[in-house]
């Protein structure tokens, strides 16, 4: 069974690293990039199942790159997470986002919760993106 593979796109990097390090150790393949620019980069290079991205980073515009793995390829999961910041409430956050993205998390979050939100999505597939 092939193991989905996941891009985490947060300008914290000790969060990123932090979420990263247990993703592999569950099997996860993982990948990073601390803003949406690098993000783009790498979803140009390799197949990519889920996007873990950060709503709120200093030097990207989530909504912004949601669109753009998007135009992509629109088989691409994206899992949007916050600690919040300009919503009052989770829900409010969810409702939002929900026309970007295609599950929502609010920081802090237990991995079992990512675990089981990665879960939901299909099997990864085998695309190959030539370069």
């Amino acid at each position: 069974m092939l193991n989905k593979v996941i891009l985490i796109v947060d300008d914290d990097k000790d969060f990123r690293e932090l979420v990263a390090s247990s993703l592999k150790e569950n099997n996860y393949s993982v990948f990073e990039a601390c803003n949406g620019h690098g993000a783009i980069e790498i979803i140009q290079c390799i197949h990519v199942d889920i996007v873990l991205t950060e709503l709120l980073m200093r030097e990207s515009k989530s909504v912004e790159l949601c669109t753009k793995i998007k135009a992509i390829d629109s088989d691409i999961n994206i899992v949007a997470m916050t600690a919040g910041g300009w919503a009052n409430t989770p829900q409010e956050m969810r409702e939002t986002t929900r026309p970007f993205f295609d599950s929502f998390l609010s920081k802090p979050f237990k991995l079992g919760k990512l675990i089981n939100a990665f879960d939901k999505f299909p099997q990864c597939n085998t695309k190959v993106i030539s370069a």
